[in-house]
């Protein structure tokens, strides 16, 4: 078996189960002939201690954390860091990517010790985000900002989301910001064309559920309207629900069981397949967080893969990604749920207009948004020329 041409250490603060993400990173980085190993965080005990998966070996910390208690999460990193150095000293590698804020500091000191090229993945605005996860920290925004924007300095290069994320950091001060969205891999057969077995007008979400953040409330308000008006509405939703509204999201499935369906966590192979099986995809995302001026969400690239159309809230930059490419409608926020439900009703309507906004987005996955447009980049900031 030949050597690898580099060897690329990643760190990330979860049990890497699943991230889309890193799958592609980790398949680019191994396509180019790199040896990759993966570092993460068992914290619920979930996952294998070590596996091999998509060619990288990925070795998890036996940590375990309390579920719910963010303050109690914290006490448990000084024994996750410990472990992550020793792991990481052992290893030879000649690149480190930290994924997330968290694993920066480490990044930092690795970089000192090991003198490694050393590259920050941005996947949120984390300051903003630190403020809305841990209450009573608004007072200090700025000293996370200065913070955030010290440790990020720290890397040789800076890969982030988003197009206000790159402007964010280069407004800290960072030299080399690199632009590499959360786009889907392109699937390379034509979308699949929804079966019709009934008169359901289907409006669908796969994503992480979570009080009011992720419009699912506001989103089966809208249904409950759109059937009194006598639209044969029906919502399904998929992906994971928070601890903290677990009990309440089961209370709202017991009351409109009727006309809403949850088809449980979403495997990636089955993503573009359910997506499709939707008349429109909704991405009503609530923007009630310091982190919301930030960032596309990527259910909206999903509905696009699969040439769905989208009804999308005009926060972060979902709004301008959906205008610009003209895969679906826009809403404001605060919402209307009236005026929300005349647009659904129109939309419901013209199956030539929903054919379209599927058309468009689907050209602008094939054009743009997909993997394949920003693996380059990619490999390049890792110091890796191209995928064999």
């Amino acid at each position: 078996m030949p050597s690898p041409s580099k060897v690329v250490l990643m760190v990330i603060l979860d049990s890497y189960e699943h991230d889309p993400r890193l799958e592609k990173e980790i398949a680019s980085l191994v396509r180019a002939g790199c040896g990759v190993y993966v570092l993460g965080w068992n914290r619920f005990g979930t996952a294998p201690s070590e596996e091999e998966r998509g060619g990288a070996i990925i070795r998890r910390a036996e940590v375990r954390s309390p579920r719910g208690s963010r303050w109690r999460t914290l006490l448990r990193l000084p024994r996750l860091y410990a472990w992550l150095w020793r792991q990481a000293r052992a290893i030879d590698y000649d690149v480190i990517i930290c994924h997330e804020i968290y694993s920066w500091p480490l990044g930092w000191l690795l970089k000192l010790v090991k003198r490694r090229k050393t590259i920050f993945d941005a996947h949120e605005p984390y300051a903003e985000q630190i403020v809305g996860i841990l209450p009573g920290t608004g007072l200090f925004l700025g000293l996370l900002l200065r913070l955030e924007a010290l440790l990020a300095r720290r890397a040789d290069a800076l890969v982030t989301v988003s197009p206000r994320m790159v402007a964010r950091y280069r407004g800290m001060g960072i030299r080399r910001v690199v632009y590499v969205p959360n786009v889907p891999l392109l699937a390379p057969e034509t979308p699949p064309v929804r079966e019709r077995r009934d008169n359901d007008f289907v409006i669908g979400r796969v994503g992480v559920i979570s009080p009011r953040y992720s419009g699912v409330e506001a989103l089966v308000a809208v249904a409950k309207l759109l059937r009194e008006r006598g639209a044969p509405v029906k919502v399904v939703l998929g992906g994971p629900v928070t601890n903290a509204w677990d009990e309440e999201f089961r209370r709202l499935l017991r009351e409109c069981h009727d006309f809403v369906e949850y088809i449980g966590i979403v495997p990636v192979a089955r993503l573009r397949d359910v997506t499709a099986s939707f008349d429109v995809a909704a991405s009503l995302f609530e923007p009630v967080i310091p982190k919301a001026d930030y960032g596309y969400s990527t259910k909206i690239f999903d509905a696009m893969a699969a040439g769905v159309p989208v009804v999308s809230t005009r926060a972060a930059e979902d709004g301008l990604l959906v205008e610009e490419t003209g895969c679906g409608i826009v809403v404001e926020y605060p919402f209307d749920y009236g005026k929300i439900a005349d647009q659904l009703l129109v939309l419901g309507r013209e199956p030539e207009t929903r054919r379209r906004y599927g058309v468009n987005g689907r050209r602008a996955i094939e054009l743009r948004f997909n993997w394949s447009v920003y693996e380059a980049a990619f490999l390049s900031c890792v110091g890796v020329t191209e995928a064999r």
